[in-house]
């Protein structure tokens, strides 16, 4: 290759300097950023948008989702969501780690008494969420061209949010009815309560309700609204009594169960088709002053309460599936049970139903009424719940339905899955759409 003179510059000399000078704006936000970086706010959120950590995070949901699976086969699926997917910590069987061939809980009993402590889903998902948020601080850039990123992952922590509020305020009952009468209240057969019920006039009743927190294996539970001193001998989650034989003598001293006894039954599993519904019982002892007032054997299938007189007031005790009093009250007037020709499979299953609402605002009652029909799917909505036709109550003689079942939800976060679902779709479908265009152009 021959170079010539006329076509290459020579300078001789020293080189000359170019300086670049930069704008105020420029100057301004270089020296805001370099600032923002050496915060200590700054460097938390580096460590906590760390891809390692989400990384992680993941890997620990995945195991949580595992054992909590696993947790079904001996617990209900509500003791599991509680246990497990809405607590900050769960305590792990060594079993489910030790998942082996050779883990056999008969030779090895210390499989399942050691439990290890572990993040539940609370304390994870609120780690993912602040992952999330710091990654967005951090790292992703606010342009337009990165909206489609932004509104998939803005979907994604509304199902988060709404799962959260789905488990602290959502709840569900039971109202059964029978046809020609009304009822006012829900029964939660995943909870039960102890409760002494003060009959104060024809309409009005006063109850003092202990929780099923309280109701623990030897605990004893003290309190002035109580007319007496409640000690928890045993509590069962699921149980059934059995008739006393001659030669047997019972743990009860007073109460309709004094001729029974406790027989302790594993608790339903959360993978069993029939979904049966567990029965909890108790062995209460009352006392007063330190004075024995009486040994009680309660079930919380039998609806006759016990009766007891304390300080010239007389009580009624039973432990029964918890209770929620409505504002309003039902009357079944109709029910209809339908079945297919030559079967026992149910063809239509109708409730004709009048509501009242009596709750009181501003002196004077709601007075809202109405009438509607309840059947497969076709619930009925008022105010924020919804009923839905579960099943019926069968005469014990006949076997003919007499009365209907209704699924009572309340969930103010039941429209936070439609709008995940709808923003994520859309910003993928926006993201999707900006890839192929830049692609479409750099191929023409």
């Amino acid at each position: 290759m021959i170079s010539r003179m006329d076509q290459t510059a020579i300078q001789s000399g020293p080189p000359k300097e170019t300086h670049f000078t930069a704008t105020a704006p420029e100057r301004s936000a270089t020296t805001w950023s370099k600032a923002w970086q050496e915060t200590w706010l700054y460097k938390v959120l580096r460590v906590l948008a760390s891809l390692r950590l989400t990384v992680v995070l993941f890997a620990l949901s995945f195991l949580l989702v595992y054992w909590g699976t696993l947790a079904q086969v001996d617990f209900g699926i509500n003791t599991v969501m509680d246990r497990y997917f809405r607590s900050f910590v769960v305590k792990i069987p060594l079993k489910f780690i030790v998942s082996a061939p050779w883990a056999d809980e008969e030779k090895w009993p210390l499989l399942n008494q050691i439990r290890l402590p572990y993040p539940g889903g609370w304390l994870l998902g609120s780690l993912l969420m602040t992952n999330l948020f710091s990654a967005h601080i951090i790292r992703f850039k606010r342009h337009w061209t990165q909206a489609g990123i932004w509104m998939i992952h803005t979907g994604i922590a509304i199902m988060m949010i709404g799962e959260f509020f789905t488990g602290m305020y959502a709840s569900e009952g039971q109202m059964s009815i029978l046809e020609g009468k009304s009822a006012n209240f829900l029964q939660h057969h995943h909870a039960t309560e102890f409760v002494f019920i003060e009959t104060l006039s024809a309409e009005k009743d006063r109850v003092i309700v202990v929780p099923q927190s309280k109701l623990r294996t030897g605990s004893t539970i003290q309190s002035s609204e109580l007319p007496c001193d409640v000690t928890v001998d045993l509590y069962a989650v699921n149980a059934k009594l059995m008739t006393l034989k001659n030669t047997e003598r019972g743990w009860a001293t007073a109460g309709m169960n004094r001729n029974q006894k406790l027989e302790v039954l594993p608790e339903g599993s959360g993978v069993d088709s029939s979904s049966k519904i567990d029965f909890p019982a108790a062995q209460i002892i009352l006392s007063r002053d330190g004075k024995e007032l009486g040994r009680y054997l309660f079930w919380s299938v039998l609806e006759n309460p016990d009766w007891i007189t304390i300080d010239g007031k007389k009580y009624q005790i039973a432990l029964r599936f918890q209770r929620t009093v409505c504002d309003y009250v039902i009357h079944l007037d109709k029910f209809t049970h339908k079945k297919h020709p030559h079967s026992e499979k149910a063809f239509d299953f109708r409730s004709e139903i009048r509501l009242e609402d009596r709750k009181v605002e501003g002196g004077k009652e709601r007075g809202d009424h109405r009438e509607a029909a309840i059947y497969m799917n076709h619930p009925m909505r008022y105010n924020g719940e919804t009923f839905y036709q579960s099943s019926t109550i069968p005469d014990g003689d006949t076997g003919r339905s007499i009365g209907t079942v209704l699924q009572v939800v309340r969930n103010p976060a039941w429209t936070f899955p439609y709008w995940s679902c709808t923003i994520a779709g859309l910003g993928m479908l926006f993201h999707f759409w900006l890839n192929l265009s830049r692609f479409i152009k750099r191929s023409a």
